[in-house]
């Protein structure tokens, strides 16, 4: 089992404090992924997958699944 922890960071300025539209687009976009396990948690999301290729597949498709709606953001992931 391959895990992993990534994490939304916007870019740029912003009006308040809150992740929430990042965050909701980036897991709602991850969470469709075949044989991926994406918990949420207070710090990022949990990606779990027997497949290296799934991980880095979820971590290119939160990533643009934020950038798409117009929101400039750098994604990390740390194993």
């Amino acid at each position: 089992m391959i895990t992993a922890e990534i994490s939304v960071l916007p870019v740029g300025i912003r009006s308040g404090t809150s992740m929430s539209k990042e965050i909701a687009l980036a897991f709602d976009a991850i969470s469709g992924i075949r044989d991926l396990k994406a918990t949420l948690t207070p710090l990022g999301t949990q990606i779990q997958s027997n497949n290296m290729v799934d991980i880095l597949n979820a971590i290119n498709i939160a990533h643009e699944a934020v950038k798409s709606s117009g929101i400039q953001s750098n994604l990390y992931s740390a194993h």
